[in-house]
């Protein structure tokens, strides 16, 4: 630190002693400085502003019906016309249209002269359909011609586009349709035909192969189930018709047989009514009904009563036996044949759905793969027919919004405020780059100085003379100030000040006439040239 601080001190002494050379440096390199800022040519903007209405009247109506009728839409389409706005053929129709390409002697410095516009055009947008088109030129007219140019442009190419943009699209689609529609058609093909050779892998309900095989081998448990309670049945009845008599035998006085009426009250009529009503019972009931175990109960109370009387002799009128047919047997014989029958159909069936689940066991190895090839073709058929049917829709939205742009204005644009020739120059601020010329200058007076005492084998301390040669110091002589000497000091030191205040003048000067000096200096020119 203290090295430092003693080789700065040294470099403000050098300063110093050396000043009027680090100010002649400065002047030099400010009056260069200054006249180059000075000889900057200004740069004018000119700007406008305009809006543009995406919202026709009719957006309401076409709104999800029209492929440029919601919001969205219609903002790409503004940002999509600011990109293409300074395209290269826009571009050199505003050369064209403001004479610029006249200025040009050939390709490439018509080329230069493009790029340069594109450089110097900028569109912003402010929000709310509201755009800025602003351009930076040397002259003041030209400015606002070109930025005229590009609203006028921007007009035709809004509108103009607008409709071609539409014919391409449906030029794309009608061809894409066309396209789609024939490979639409042979998807069709290729999945019927496999449906038709693999019909029995299939099915209608999309149901897998492994579900439909597990499903049939529950119905055979089901038909099992069925067949298994129809021999029940059936047994159950055999036992029931082998115990029911096919004729039913009562007494009856002489001079009735064969008549239709019996003698009522008999022992015998009440054994047989109870029996054919117990017959008639267990058709319908269980043995522990109520009903069946009291008839029971009162059949067997009346056979033991006949017994009894008839090993007690007593006397009883003499009957005839007769015989009458059992309509209980008859239909229990109907009952059977309905069985039987059943019987028969339940086996069939069961029968038939053992065959099916054979068969189907033989082909599940097969079926896996007939259904990933069947899924792939049903798949590819199923993106063809969304990507028709999308098509299909993109086409009629854009007829409707053709009939629509035909019949209404797609884009609306109003100029909300027109480019005018601007007044003041926007730049260079002169104030700044002078300001950073001084500062430069004062820099390059120092270094200038700095540099110098590089270059010079001049000793400046007493330090210095014992690093050259290893000479101890002994003491220092200092300079003996004369009146004479010391009056030629003040008169240099005024100067250097008055040099110094001259040189902060020149720059207050040059601060304030530097936005002018470009109109005063072409004035100068134009009054020399006449």
């Amino acid at each position: 630190m203290t090295d430092l601080k003693r080789q700065v001190l040294i470099f403000l002494d050098q300063l110093w002693r050396r000043r009027w050379t680090a100010l002649a440096f400065t002047w030099a390199v400010c009056l260069v400085g200054w006249f180059v800022v000075a000889m900057m040519p200004n740069r004018y903007v000119s700007q406008a502003r305009f809006y543009v209405d995406t919202q026709s009247l009719l957006n309401p109506l076409l709104k999800g019906i029209s492929v440029n009728a919601d919001d969205k839409g219609r903002d790409e389409q503004v940002q999509l016309m600011q990109r293409t706005l300074t395209s290269r053929p826009n571009l050199l129709k505003v050369a064209q249209m403001t004479d610029l390409d006249k200025t040009t002697s050939g390709d490439a410095e018509l080329q230069g002269l493009i790029r340069s516009l594109e450089e110097r055009i900028t569109i912003k947008s402010q929000g709310a359909n509201l755009f800025q088109v602003e351009f930076t030129d040397n002259s003041p007219q030209k400015a606002r011609d070109v930025v005229q140019s590009l609203l006028t442009i921007f007009v035709e190419s809004s509108v103009g586009d607008k409709r071609e943009d539409i014919q391409t699209a449906k030029s794309f689609i009608e061809g894409q349709i066309a396209e789609y529609e024939s490979q639409l058609k042979a998807a069709e093909l290729r999945l019927a035909d496999f449906k038709v050779s693999n019909m029995n892998f299939l099915s209608s309900n999309a149901e897998s192969f492994a579900v439909r095989l597990e499903g049939a081998r529950d119905n055979v448990k089901k038909l099992q189930a069925d067949y298994g309670d129809a021999v029940a049945q059936r047994d159950q009845l055999k036992n029931q018709l082998a115990a029911t008599p096919r004729f039913l035998s009562y007494d009856a006085l002489p001079q009735m047989l064969g008549g239709a009426n019996t003698v009522a009250g008999t022992p015998q009529q009440r054994i047989l009514a109870l029996q054919n009503k117990l017959s008639e019972l267990r058709l319908q009931y269980t043995e522990k009904h109520p009903d069946v175990i009291q008839t029971q109960q009162q059949l067997e109370n009346l056979i033991e009563q006949q017994k009894q009387a008839r090993s007690s002799g007593e006397d009883t009128p003499a009957f005839a036996r007769a015989q009458i047919p059992n309509t209980v047997h008859d239909q229990l014989s109907l009952r059977l044949s309905d069985a039987e029958a059943n019987l028969g159909s339940a086996g069939r069936k069961l029968e038939e759905a053992k065959e099916i689940v054979s068969d189907m066991e033989k082909r599940a190895a097969d079926a896996p793969r007939i259904e990933a090839e069947f899924t792939n073709l049903n798949r590819d058929y199923q993106v063809l027919k969304a990507s028709y049917e999308g098509l299909l829709q993109r086409r009629e939205s854009a007829r409707i919004a053709e009939a629509a742009d035909s019949t209404t204005e797609p884009v609306q644009f109003r100029v909300v405020a027109a480019p005018e020739v601007p007044a003041t120059a926007a730049g260079p601020n002169r104030a700044l780059f002078n300001s950073l010329v001084l500062v430069l200058g004062l820099i390059a007076g120092a270094g200038f100085v700095f540099l110098l005492m590089q270059v010079e084998d001049r000793i400046a301390a007493p330090d210095d003379l014992y690093a050259v040669g290893e000479i101890p110091v002994l003491g220092c002589v200092s300079a003996v100030a004369t009146p004479r000497r010391r009056e030629l000091d003040h008169q240099q030191l005024r100067k250097f000040f008055v040099a110094t205040g001259a040189l902060a003048t020149v720059f207050l000067v040059v601060v304030l006439i530097g936005p002018n000096f470009s109109a005063i200096s072409q004035s100068f020119m134009n009054r020399m040239a006449s």
